[in-house]
């Protein structure tokens, strides 16, 4: 998609592709484990770069 945003096929398939993948990760994380769940906010944190979030999650900031 970042080599060709305005591909309307692929903006196309992503729209359809979009709701199923969610639905897939929300599935996935209900049967984590609290501390998975935690890693996965961490990770969320990570990827969105906020670091000072990352840190308060942890207790260490």
């Amino acid at each position: 998609m970042r080599l060709d945003a305005g591909n309307k096929d692929l903006q196309a398939v992503q729209d359809r592709a979009k709701p199923k993948f969610e639905a897939a990760e929300r599935s996935r994380k209900s049967g984590l484990s609290s501390t998975a769940l935690l890693k996965e906010k961490g990770d969320d944190f990570y990827k969105k770069a906020s670091f000072e979030g990352r840190l308060r999650l942890n207790g260490n900031g």
